[in-house]
């Protein structure tokens, strides 16, 4: 998935801090936290890891094991 967030970034103030040797990378984005966003990244929770800030990634943790919960099959 990187070159797709390297070519469509998911907000305009996003920076690339760090590339790794197995090929991820590190990105910055300076937002407000708000619905738009959250439901922004809920969309790649499976290919991105929120690093910070923790209270957002407890929160769309939180709100992916109700999911999860909720649709059981």
């Amino acid at each position: 998935q990187v070159p797709y967030f390297e070519t469509q970034p998911l907000h305009s103030s996003q920076q690339k801090e760090k590339s790794y040797a197995n090929g991820d990378i590190l990105l910055s984005l300076n937002v407000k936290i708000n619905i738009d966003l959250k439901l922004l990244l809920m969309q790649y929770a499976d290919v991105l890891e929120i690093v910070s800030p923790q209270s957002l990634r407890d929160e769309l943790y939180e709100a992916l094991k109700i999911g999860l919960t909720n649709n059981k099959i």
